[in-house]
């Protein structure tokens, strides 16, 4: 496998806002990211982190980090709001080109009104080729666990989660996707073949694992993803569901090179627990040749 560099995002601390007081605040979340020996960051929630260029690249590069990628929530579209998400992809643009080896920006689904469904991918359309075209950047769709409600009324309403959802976006697309094992597993899907399936619009990783025994509980109590993701679903690799042995060994056949980021959801995150549960999933990362 090509060199990759093993990244983490803020959501291993249990940030998922840009202001909460139950997380961390910003500087120690950085310090702990460092502590914990990974070459990048990814910045969550825009404006979580400092993102003007002269206030983020001194503090990451005091502590030995690079940044990796920014993300961007894209509710349904309309001419507002295409208009202000692209606003927001020039200033995540402008930053990420300051940078070396940041040229992502990950794309995060809402539950979207199937009557919108052609207007929800025109418009992730549209904010990849502005991103591809004017700077450089790759916009990928991050599918990801996402709340149930919308399952009451499935015939009007449904998100990018599960294997046949995905497949549905990337065909009425030609927006590349941000695989995450852990939700992948999570919503059914099997990583492994999908990746070995879809890899050549498969540009940026997204890994965790997933904790069968709460899955489970998930699925037979109907808590919601955020209850799920507290109860600790979201695991290091090689904790959970996930072969990761064989997914290695896809990545070495597709040549994979690239940031591998880290995503171990938890919210709110337990006191004293992100910084030893990120050691150990970057000490899982060097075990499985990963990274």
């Amino acid at each position: 496998m090509r060199k990759t560099r093993v990244g983490v995002a803020p959501d291993s601390w249990g940030v998922i806002f840009v202001q909460d007081e139950k997380q961390m605040h910003w500087a120690k979340v950085l310090d702990e990211m460092a502590e914990a020996g990974f070459e990048g960051i990814e910045l969550g929630p825009w404006g979580f982190f400092p993102n003007a260029i002269e206030t983020l690249h001194p503090e990451l590069e005091k502590r030995g980090l690079d940044l990796a990628s920014a993300t961007l929530p894209v509710e349904p579209v309309n001419a507002e709001k295409l208009s202000a998400s692209l606003k927001t992809v020039d200033d995540m643009c402008r930053l990420l080109l300051s940078f070396q080896d940041a040229r992502h920006i990950v794309l995060l689904p809402e539950v979207i009104a199937k009557a919108d469904w052609a207007a929800y991918c025109d418009g992730c359309q549209k904010i990849y080729e502005y991103a591809k075209e004017s700077y450089g950047v790759t916009c990928v769709m991050h599918p990801h666990l996402t709340d149930k409600t919308y399952l009451q009324d499935p015939e009007n309403w449904l998100t990018i989660e599960t294997e046949e959802q995905i497949e549905r976006f990337l065909n009425d697309t030609g927006v590349p996707l941000c695989l995450d094992t852990g939700h992948h597993v999570c919503c059914g899907g099997d990583p492994v073949a999908f990746y070995r399936k879809w890899r050549d619009r498969i540009p940026f990783l997204h890994i965790k694992d997933c904790n069968p025994v709460v899955r489970e509980k998930m699925l037979r109590e109907n808590i919601t993803p955020v209850q799920a993701s507290g109860e600790g679903i979201f695991c290091g690799p090689g904790e959970g569901m996930i072969n990761f042995e064989a997914f290695r060994k896809e990545l070495e056949d597709a040549q994979y090179s690239g940031w591998l980021i880290i995503e171990h959801d938890c919210y709110p995150a337990k006191p004293g627990c992100p910084l030893p549960a990120a050691k150990r999933d970057r000490a899982a990362m060097r075990e499985l040749g990963l990274g």
